[in-house]
C-alpha cells in the first residue's frame, strides 16, 4: 500500500513536471512576442518624442506613445517573472521526483528484505490479521503445528488395540 501511495506520488510529480514544462514554452513563446512588441513601441516612443521636439506632433500624443511603451515594459517584466517562477517550481518538481524515486527504492529494498522467520517446519494453525499496521520483532503473527511432535489422545475400544499394536500409522 505504501508503495501504490509513493508510485501515485512519483505520477503526480512527474504530471505537473510535464505541465510546468508545457507552460514555460508557452511563456517562452509569449516573452519572443512581448519583446518584440516592447521593442516596437519603444522605438515609437522616441520617434514620437523626436517629432513633439520639432512641433511635429501634439505632446499627448507622445505621451500616450511613452505610456503605451511603459505597458509594454511592464508586461515584458510580467513574463520574466513567470518563468523565473516556473523555473523555480520545475526545478521543486525535479527535486520531488529524486527524492519519491529515492523513497520508492528504499520501500522496495525493505520489502525484499522482509521475511518471516519459524522457529519450525509444520502445519499453520493460526494467522494474526493485521489489515494495517505491522508487527514488532517477537510478536506471534502465526501459530505452527509440528506435525512430528504433537500427541493426540483417542478413546479406543479394547477390541481394536490389537490392530494398533505393530503399527505407526493410524488413518
Amino acid at each position: 500500500l505504501e508503495l501504490k501511495k509513493l508510485r501515485a506520488k512519483l505520477r503526480e510529480a512527474e504530471l505537473k513536471l510535464a505541465d510546468i514544462e508545457a507552460e514555460m514554452q508557452a511563456e517562452a513563446r509569449l516573452l519572443a512576442v512581448t519583446r518584440a512588441q516592447a521593442t516596437l513601441l519603444s522605438g515609437k516612443s522616441k520617434r514620437a518624442e523626436g517629432l513633439v521636439a520639432n512641433n511635429a506632433l501634439a505632446a499627448d500624443a507622445a505621451e500616450m506613445a511613452f505610456s503605451a511603451s511603459m505597458t509594454a515594459n511592464l508586461s515584458l517584466l510580467a513574463r520574466q517573472s513567470s518563468i523565473a517562477r516556473k523555473k523555480a517550481q520545475q526545478e521543486i518538481y525535479e527535486v520531488t521526483i529524486d527524492q519519491t524515486k529515492a523513497e520508492v527504492t528504499q520501500l522496495l529494498t525493505d520489502i525484499k528484505a522482509t521475511k518471516l522467520r519459524a522457529e519450525i517446519e509444520g502445519q499453520i494453525t493460526f494467522i494474526a490479521d493485521y489489515r494495517s499496521g505491522f508487527a514488532r520483532k517477537g510478536e506471534v503473527v502465526a501459530k505452527i503445528t509440528d506435525l512430528n511432535s504433537f500427541e493426540i489422545e483417542a478413546e479406543i475400544p479394547v477390541k481394536y488395540l490389537s490392530f494398533l499394536e505393530n503399527t505407526k500409522t493410524v488413518l
